[in-house]
């Protein structure tokens, strides 16, 4: 065992109340000899559930035996330890001290256990209380300056939202409670580096490739097969989960932001762990990853109002606002991409790859933050793309709510997409990008995509080495369709009819028919 840690690990427990036919998780608390490990390094903690008959099955840390957990399914191990930790909510540190952490003698002592139950409006109040919210960012982090005052406005907002209609149980309620805080001390350790090193600021990052389209429309392949290309930057899923460089990093070391993420984003967790999730779309640590996640940290996005939880009210209330505005937005995510190309070296003869399907919704401010884009928009038949993002999204959603339905979310998520369609048709007439956007149907990326990209290559100046061709070809190879279980879905099966998707997106069909035609699922 390493005799230096990466960062420690203290784990969170969630306030819940005992509910009728709750299910029982019961962790022990690291020993004072793990207390500063690597999560590689962690010895596998108590976990005991009930079974059938009303008995425990126990796994101790010295058996690895399996647990089972009615929202996990059975594992063995070192894995049930991780995925309870992950059940509960847990956090790591984010490289500072937790308020409130037990003593060493309560650790020991102390255990959680874990009710799936909604939890009401008034306890998501308390829990996501901003100004809490705040103190325990600057405590993790040291810092209280947290950028841009209306940022914070924002996300008073946000909150006031999420106590309003948001469905949580009480694991989901805490983990976004720490997602919310993971936001904030990453804003205020990203604020120091900027007063500290106002170089940042002046990283090029104006000519981007920006992959926009529907979701589920060849986008994740696109970008996965573009991104293994070495003379293009992108954003990974641990990038995306802390933008900031922790405090204990060492040069020369493995970023200890890769580990962590494993940890503290539930979407990769639930990834490993739910086949549905997995088969949908695949979340991992180092994966390349939608920089959408980004857009998180201004607790001020439309994106985000069907993002980790949806919330019809933080919709409405994105719509209303104008202070941040959506250009804000913008120019806050840019400044975060400038922040990351020079944690590596600065852009050295490379430009940004990003997937931002969101974002064909706001092609004002996407061109005036990267007004060097190149931009590529995938079609597919929405009576296709729409059922299949309903599907991925009910698995999406169950880290945090394990009974959502469709009908929970559906309304919202098609009345977002259909917005941002409108918005992007009339913007793309208005500004006159017909010939600027280059134009690409799904069923081109499912069968044969190299052409598309040396297209996109060629109309970006950007040049594709026959060595990256490869690359992209071997993880087309290594990554078929259907690689992590088939994604299965329909529209009757969301309650939805052909008619209906016609009816919101009509235009939007009829314009570009030629490119969606009828794919079959994927």
């Amino acid at each position: 065992m390493k005799s230096k840690a990466i960062f420690r690990y203290i784990f969170l427990l969630p306030r819940l109340m005992p509910v009728q036919g709750h299910v029982d998780v019961v962790i022990s608390r690291p020993s004072e000899k793990n207390a500063n490990v690597a999560p590689s390094e962690l010895t596998p903690m108590t976990v005991m559930s009930p079974l059938s008959d009303g008995g425990e099955e126990t796994a101790s840390s010295s058996r690895k035996t399996p647990f089972k957990n009615t929202r996990t399914g059975l594992y063995k191990g070192r894995q049930s330890a991780l995925l309870a930790h992950a059940i509960l909510g847990c956090s790591t540190q984010l490289g500072g001290a937790w308020p409130g952490a037990a003593t060493p003698k309560e650790q020991q002592a102390s255990v959680g256990r874990i009710y799936i139950v909604i939890v009401d409006s008034k306890t998501i109040a308390a829990a996501l209380d901003a100004d809490q919210l705040l103190k325990e960012a600057a405590e993790i982090s040291g810092l209280s300056d947290f950028g841009d005052p209306h940022s914070i406005e924002a996300l008073r907002a946000m909150v006031k939202c999420f106590a309003q209609d948001i469905r949580v149980d009480a694991g989901g309620l805490n983990t976004l409670r720490n997602t919310t805080i993971r936001h904030l001390v990453n804003r205020a350790r990203f604020a120091r580096d900027i007063a500290l090193h106002p170089e940042i600021l002046d990283e090029d990052v104006s000519d981007p490739i920006i992959i926009l389209g529907q979701p589920r429309s060849g986008t994740t392949k696109t970008h996965r097969m573009m991104g293994v290309d070495p003379n293009l930057l992108k954003t990974y899923m641990w990038q995306l989960t802390n933008p900031a460089p922790f405090p204990d990093a060492e040069p020369g070391k493995p970023d200890p932001r890769i580990a962590a993420a494993r940890f503290q984003d539930e979407l990769i967790v639930a990834s490993e762990t739910n086949e549905a999730l997995r088969a949908g779309h695949l979340y991992g640590s180092e994966e390349v990853q939608a920089d959408i996640m980004l857009f998180g940290m201004t607790f001020n996005c439309k994106a985000w109002s069907t993002g980790r939880v949806p919330s019809a009210s933080y919709y409405e209330y994105t719509k209303s606002r104008t202070i941040p505005s959506d250009l804000d937005n913008y120019k806050y995510v840019k400044s975060l991409l400038q922040y990351l190309q020079w944690q590596q070296g600065g852009r050295r003869g490379r430009r940004w790859l990003m997937k931002q399907e969101h974002s064909h919704g706001f092609l004002d401010e996407v061109l005036t933050v990267w007004p060097k884009a190149t931009l590529a928009y995938l079609h597919r038949d929405p009576r296709v793309s729409i059922p299949s993002l309903i599907k991925l999204m009910l698995n999406f959603y169950k880290p945090v709510n394990p009974d959502v339905k469709a009908a929970e979310i559906a309304p919202l998520l098609i009345r977002r997409l259909v917005d941002m369609m409108n918005r992007y048709l009339e913007a793309r007439d208005r500004l006159g990008l017909d010939d600027r956007i280059y134009d690409v149907p799904y069923e081109q990326i499912r069968s044969n995509p190299m052409p598309v990209f040396r297209e996109i290559y060629r109309r970006a100046g950007h040049t594709l080495t026959p060595q990256s061709e490869e690359l992209m070809l071997q993880y087309e190879r290594a990554n078929e369709q259907g690689k992590h279980g088939a994604h299965s879905y329909s529209l009757e099966q969301f309650g939805l009819t052909e008619e209906m998707i016609r009816r919101d997106f009509g235009v939007y069909m009829d314009r570009f028919g030629a490119y969606i035609g009828r794919s079959i699922a994927a």
